[in-house]
């Protein structure tokens, strides 16, 4: 299984909508925890975990799934808010504790996720299951690749450095838009807010 071409098609993939259901919980967590290259890396390091699960068949997709993982962000985005609101002003690296936050969104959000299959994916998903060990490098390339908009962040972040009420604006939205996605899901909404994220994309 040739791991460039799946790195490839995770980046192609961003233009589909099934990534969305990722990709913007991971993306808000990321801005909550100042956007900083450990938040960042953490959160894609939690996408390319999780995704690789998810192909593996590792863990069970369900509704209980859905409904455990959304109990998961809805406790780390609430908090970010808290720790933005106590911290507001500070630019500093985030703390670990940040990082630790947005990998655990990356992670259990893949949960989320109903994917459009590519060649490269369809091939992880019906190796996955029975070639865990195998398929990994190229799982991870695949969810990294897809993990490109999240990268754009800390690039954007590093060169923009925005000033604390600016930082603590966004930190506050951010927060509050997860936190609002999380208890959206666990109240049994998955399929609407995956059919929002597809006609957010659409355009």
């Amino acid at each position: 299984m040739n791991v460039l071409d799946a790195g490839i098609e995770g980046v192609r993939s961003i233009t589909q909508p099934c990534q969305l259901v990722i990709l913007v919980p991971v993306a808000a967590a990321v801005v909550a925890g100042r956007a900083s290259w450990r938040v960042v890396v953490a959160a894609v390091s939690g996408i390319a975990v999780g995704g690789w699960l998810f192909i593996t068949r590792a863990i069970v997709v369900g509704d209980a799934a859905i409904r455990w993982s959304s109990l998961i962000v809805i406790c780390a985005f609430g908090v970010l808010l808290w720790r933005r609101a106590r911290t507001p002003g500070d630019l500093r690296a985030a703390p670990a504790v940040e990082a630790v936050l947005a990998a655990a969104v990356g992670l259990v959000t893949t949960t989320w996720w109903r994917p459009c299959v590519g060649e490269q994916l369809g091939e992880l998903l019906t190796r996955g299951p029975n070639e865990p060990w195998a398929t990994l490098p190229a799982s991870v390339a695949f969810m990294v690749g897809m993990s490109t908009p999240i990268l754009a962040i800390g690039l954007i972040r590093a060169a923009w450095q925005p000033t604390p009420r600016v930082a603590m604006t966004l930190g506050f939205v951010a927060a509050g838009a997860g936190l609002l996605l999380g208890l959206s899901v666990v109240s049994g909404q998955h399929g609407e807010v995956v059919a929002t994220l597809f006609e957010w994309s659409q355009p």
